[in-house]
């Protein structure tokens, strides 16, 4: 991976063996061109979208509604025909 130095990049690459951030990009392109493929590609996957799912998924739990008062709450305002918003603030 070869990048910038700024904000986003500065917090992904941070193992020079998987890539470079350079303030000449051309510079940092042709580093990381060298670096190890298969290096790359495992620090790649463990960043994959799939991967932060996973992550994400692992901090969800569910919620015993008896914890919390029970029940689906009532929304105020909201129309007998199911409708779930509130009636818009006049203008």
């Amino acid at each position: 991976m070869a990048a910038l130095p700024v904000i986003g990049p500065l917090d992904v690459i941070t193992d020079t063996r998987v890539g470079c951030l350079h303030e000449d990009l051309g510079t940092a392109v042709r580093t990381a061109l060298a670096l190890d493929r298969a290096a790359c590609r495992a620090f790649a996957e463990q960043r994959s979208w799939n991967a932060c799912a996973r992550v994400f998924r692992s901090y969800l739990h569910e919620i015993d509604p008896a914890l919390i008062g029970g029940g689906t709450p009532e929304i105020s305002g909201a129309a007998s025909t199911g409708d779930q918003c509130a009636p818009a603030p006049p203008r």
